[in-house]
């Protein structure tokens, strides 16, 4: 699975989710995630955890719990598929 974490201004957290056939890319979908403070930067580290530099706050390391793609829908959701 290859995905990408993007942050809003605002510190909204959102996955975006390839879908591969082979090596070519079939879709892309977008979901939301969860919110934390906006950072300048952050991290995702391989033991599961999110290292975030804080803009206008302390810098936090939060644990993963999940990537929560079976809780809820995707909010956008684009495919090559016709």
């Amino acid at each position: 699975m290859i995905f990408i974490l993007l942050q809003s201004d605002d510190g909204d957290l959102y996955t975006v989710n390839f879908t591969q056939a082979g090596t070519q890319v079939t879709g892309i979908s977008v979901q939301y995630y969860d919110t934390v403070f906006p950072s300048v930067s952050m991290c995702i580290l391989k033991n599961g955890h999110i290292f975030c530099a804080g803009e206008f706050c302390d810098h936090k390391l939060f644990k993963i719990l999940n990537l929560g793609t079976a809780e809820k829908a995707p909010i956008a959701q684009l495919s090559t598929d016709k």
